[in-house]
């Protein structure tokens, strides 16, 4: 931990006590859903009275296999080795579907 991460942690703690240093939400609150510009709303809706709907996933995953033991002695960092045949893998699909 850095002396500043500490003077930022301190200077909290003088200011509010364990209030400030409570983990405050981020995001949108549950149930709070993203409303589209009216700009926005009007090519969806030509889109879909034009009858064309396109439809996009993406995946990927990553190999990265641990191997050996995860716990050591007391006092001890325990050496996870890892095997050196690591790859990855990205694919995207898209559909279009003429109404």
């Amino acid at each position: 931990m850095s002396l500043k991460a500490v003077d930022i942690w301190w200077a909290k703690w003088r200011v509010g006590g364990r209030e400030e240093l409570v983990m405050q939400p981020r995001g949108k609150a549950v149930g709070v859903h993203q409303v589209l510009g009216e700009a926005v709303q009007a090519t969806v809706q030509q889109t879909v009275l034009d009858g064309e709907i396109l439809f996009a996933d993406l995946v990927g995953t990553r190999s990265g296999q641990v191997t050996g033991r995860t716990w050591g002695e007391k006092g001890r960092m325990p050496v996870v080795r890892r095997t050196g045949n690591r790859f990855s893998v990205n694919a995207m699909q898209t559909r279009h579907w003429k109404c």
